[in-house]
């Protein structure tokens, strides 16, 4: 869940001449501060065929305060920038949605439909013309709706204001509740939108808990440093955000347990720049059930007798590193989840982690009879920056000691794409399994109950 906003591609036109009549036939009303051109005769304007999927699409980071710096809710500067817009979408970078499209499907796919497509490279093309705003489109459905309810907000200690361009910081939060609940939706509020770039939430419970009050307490300042994920015993990831998001709601009937006494761990990421500056102290806010129908786990996977412990080489200079591994969770469902009664179950979410150096990965299942695959995930070109959970709309079943699970993440190790950290790219060395910056990993994700 780490945002390449627009402006690393944009180059924003600025505004000239002095006569309020162009020659392209825009007339500015400089009173109103409103744009005014195209005729009846232009096929696709801006106000009327493109702001309606720019409002559902894009502004949910590009308006206003939130972290990415260009503010398409002001119609001259998403005209400015239709150029760059048109071969974004070309590329299929904005909005960003990272799921392969042939592997599965998905809930809140914020990607565009081609017929989107079709119209914003047209607009482009008949010459970005902004149309009259009395006649703006009707507005179209985001992919996220938010939180139904808000039960309880949980903020972070207190204010932290971020060093460098790019910083992970994990905060430490006491739960509240006295009683057994299970999480069944959350969202996080950023008091300051500019700086936050994503999160990752964690809980931990019995010792596990106590480790992560420990690091806390050894650090300076809120929070202590931290990057690659907040891992310790019996600690579970229990969602991600990023910019955009409105919150997520789990499958309808399940939730993820969380007992009183755990500690919850907000892994922030903080970007900032010239325009992104200023403290924050967000919150989460829970949706919460006192009973659910069933049990829930965001269930991690790796090899975890070889990669973690130091076999899991990238060699400097590599265009493409692949390491897999077929994992049968049957010895790990009394480790992860003890309390699962069945061998049947079902998969409701999936996610991958890599760090910066990754290229592609997939999660798949193998099935002994009939013998068959089934694609629960496939990520054709990874984005560190991006790095979400996916819902299924399907629910998929699986049955433990006779299916397992296919993980395959890819790297490219050479220099023109290493990434460039606080200004400085960083030059290739052989890299390994870590949890620095400059380590990798591997994991897969499903969110899992009993069928």
């Amino acid at each position: 869940m780490r945002i390449r906003s627009l402006s690393l591609l944009l180059a924003l036109a600025a505004c000239s001449g002095n006569n309020d009549s162009d020659d392209d036939g825009t007339t500015q009303d400089r009173d109103a501060g409103v744009a005014r051109d195209g005729g009846p005769d232009v096929a696709v304007v801006y106000y009327r065929d493109v702001k309606p999927i720019v409002d559902a699409r894009c502004n949910t980071c590009h308006a206003g305060a939130q972290v990415a710096p260009i503010d398409f809710s002001v119609p001259a500067v998403a005209q400015a920038a239709a150029q760059s817009i048109k071969n974004q979408v070309l590329a299929g970078l904005m909005p960003p949605w990272h799921a392969g499209e042939e592997c599965n499907s998905y809930k809140h796919n914020r990607s565009l439909t081609q017929a989107q497509k079709d119209t914003i490279v047209e607009w482009v093309d008949l010459g970005a013309h902004l149309g009259d705003p009395a006649d703006e489109g009707a507005p179209l459905e985001r992919a996220e709706t938010g939180l139904s309810r808000v039960d309880l907000r949980t903020p972070a200690p207190e204010a932290y204001t971020p060093e460098g361009t790019d910083d992970y910081r994990c905060f430490v939060l006491e739960w509240p509740e006295t009683a057994t609940k299970f999480v069944t939706g959350f969202n996080l509020e950023p008091s300051n939108l500019g700086v936050v770039h994503h999160a990752n939430i964690y809980v931990a419970g019995g010792a596990g808990a106590q480790e992560f009050r420990d690091k806390d307490a050894q650090a300076a300042g809120p929070g202590y440093p931290c990057f690659g994920g907040a891992f310790a015993v019996g600690v579970e990831l229990f969602g991600a955000w990023a910019p955009g998001s409105l919150g997520i709601e789990y499958p309808a009937g399940t939730g993820l347990q969380i007992e009183p006494g755990s500690v919850v761990v907000m892994e922030m990421h903080f970007n900032t720049g010239p325009e992104r500056t200023g403290a924050d102290q967000s919150t989460i806010a829970w949706q919460l059930a006192d009973q659910v129908e069933r049990r829930a786990l965001i269930a991690p996977f790796w090899n975890f007798n070889e990669w973690s412990r130091g076999n899991m080489p990238i060699p400097a200079g590599q265009a493409d590193v692949v390491h897999s591994v077929e994992v049968d969770p049957d010895g790990l469902v009394p480790l992860l989840a003890p309390w699962l009664l069945s061998n049947e179950i079902q998969i409701w979410g999936t996610g991958m982690h890599m760090h910066y150096l990754g290229t592609e990965g997939s999660i798949h299942i193998n099935r002994p009879e009939p013998a068959e695959d089934t694609c629960v995930l496939e990520i054709p070109r990874w984005d560190f920056n991006w790095q979400v959970g996916y819902l299924l709309q399907q629910p998929i079943d699986f049955t433990i000691g006779a299916d397992t699970l296919m993980l395959e993440c890819h790297w490219d190790n050479r220099a023109e794409n290493q990434p460039v950290i606080d200004g400085v790219r960083r030059t290739p060395r052989d890299v390994n399994w870590g949890q620095n910056s400059d380590d990798e990993m591997c994991i897969g994700y499903l969110y899992i109950t009993e069928q």
